[in-house]
């Protein structure tokens, strides 16, 4: 699973990339800045996704909204010469959904914390007991079993041969 995640991560790191170049590359409607705004958000929001991973944070709904980003980045940088007020509309709804990804990653990093932090005091807790277990096995365990024999061979009658 955390292959894959990294795998999505690079994935839509070298999107990124590759936007922000063909926007630096395009002489276009909308202006620089707006594709460089887009491209700096998504990139803080892949920073942050990142961050919230690396906390054990479940990030598969935002990978998946920074992947709509970055499809609306690419749609913007295709018909930003033939329909540029669409373009615009499309850089300023990446930049937005990039933030909303960026301040959720927050909550998402938080969760994963608190997750790990259980399942640890859980891991410990079972190792704690195990060990008491095994500890009180081999104090008590002798004499619960020559009492168990005891109680179920009582009636029997030893004679000799």
């Amino acid at each position: 699973m955390r292959i894959a995640r990294s795998f999505t991560v690079t994935i839509v790191l070298l999107i990124l990339i590759g936007c922000y170049s063909n926007a630096a590359l395009t002489s276009s409607a909308a202006s620089q800045s707006d594709f460089l705004t887009a491209s700096n958000a998504i990139t803080s929001a892949f920073v942050a996704t990142h961050n919230a991973e690396e906390k054990g944070g479940n990030i598969s709904s935002l990978v998946t909204r920074l992947n709509s980003a970055v499809g609306l980045v690419q749609k913007a940088q295709s018909e930003n010469s033939s329909n540029p007020v669409q373009a615009s509309a499309d850089l300023q709804n990446a930049t937005l959904l990039a933030e909303q990804v960026s301040s959720d990653s927050i909550g998402i990093a938080q969760s994963g914390a608190s997750s790990k932090s259980t399942q640890v005091d859980e891991s410990i807790g079972a190792s704690a007991a195990i060990i008491a277990v095994a500890i009180l096995i081999y104090i008590f365990g002798g004499r619960i079993y020559r009492r168990a024999w005891l109680y179920l061979y009582k009636d029997y009658i030893v004679r000799p041969a």
